[in-house]
């Protein structure tokens, strides 16, 4: 092992255990999130970077959330292997990859051609491959898929997109920062109902905005 690699597996040992003792993840998410190598889905000058928990730059003008963040936005979704789950904003497909070690199949959306290859390639590295990947605005969600189960936000809406919540199980659960870009974003649990939707606050976040349309 070079003094490089050596130094990434050091700093994710120690950013890993502080979560663990933090007690705020379980053993399954904790361990889905260690299973995942950070420094493959950031650019090379940013890979030193992978362990602290911060969000790091990826193309497109984008971001990979941080880790903790991630894992508080996957331990709300209380998934089960079995469960239809949608992501909105692949990104570099982190995230992605976290979920496919958690769930059976994975279909995530990104508005973003560019990031829709990257992610693809990154992905590759993973011995999973239970993922489908649509290049599609995010407000229209994944509806040849629906109903979900569960879905995932990577990005702030300034409200709580509908079509989202009609691909929704009743029952099922959303996580979606909400709030207006460059202000404070709350991190919402949504769980949808017979008639309307039920939200808990997860607390306070900054995410890039939702946008709408493809690029």
């Amino acid at each position: 092992m070079n003094i490089k690699n050596k130094q990434l597996a050091e700093n994710k040992a120690r950013l890993f255990e502080q979560i663990e003792q933090s007690g705020v993840l379980s053993n399954a998410t904790l361990h889905a999130l260690a299973s995942i190598d950070r420094e493959n889905y950031v650019d090379d000058q940013f890979a030193p970077q992978a362990y602290h928990d911060v969000t790091l730059p990826i193309p497109a003008g984008q971001t990979i959330s941080q880790i903790l963040v991630v894992g508080i936005m996957i331990e709300a979704l209380s998934l089960s292997w079995e469960d239809k789950l949608l992501e909105i904003g692949t990104g570099s497909g982190y995230q992605t990859a976290v979920l496919s070690k958690l769930n059976r199949r994975v279909f995530s959306v990104e508005r973003f051609a560019e990031l829709v290859t990257e992610a693809e390639k990154n992905l590759q590295a993973e011995s999973n491959n239970n993922y489908t990947i649509m290049h599609a605005d995010g407000f229209d969600g994944f509806a040849s898929q629906a109903p979900f189960d569960k879905i995932i936000v990577s990005a702030a809406s300034e409200n709580i997109p509908d079509k989202l919540l009609q691909q929704m199980k009743v029952g099922g659960i959303m996580v979606l920062p909400l709030g207006k870009d460059g202000q404070k974003q709350e991190l919402l649990k949504i769980i949808k109902t017979q008639d309307s939707y039920t939200t808990h606050s997860l607390g306070y976040v900054k995410f890039v905005p939702m946008l709408t349309g493809t690029a």
